[in-house]
């Protein structure tokens, strides 16, 4: 499993970041348990229901399958 609280991002067609800058931006914003420290994982596309929703369990089985293979 991740160390910790981590990230998938999905960046729109023609923006950039790191993940150092997202973490930073994140972890200046939230409760220092709250804290990026499992990661961020950049996605072509984060799966969404038909109400544009992110199915939390559908983020938790990719980050087990990510710990799997050491990716998180």
């Amino acid at each position: 499993m991740a160390r910790g609280p981590g990230f998938y991002v999905e960046l729109k067609p023609g923006q950039s970041g790191s993940t150092e800058d997202i973490a930073e931006s994140v972890n200046n914003k939230v409760l220092r348990t709250k804290r990026i420290t499992g990661g961020v994982i950049f996605q072509e596309s984060i799966p969404k229901s038909p109400s544009e929703k992110v199915p939390r369990n559908m983020l938790r089985d990719m980050a087990k399958a990510d710990a799997r293979t050491a990716n998180f």
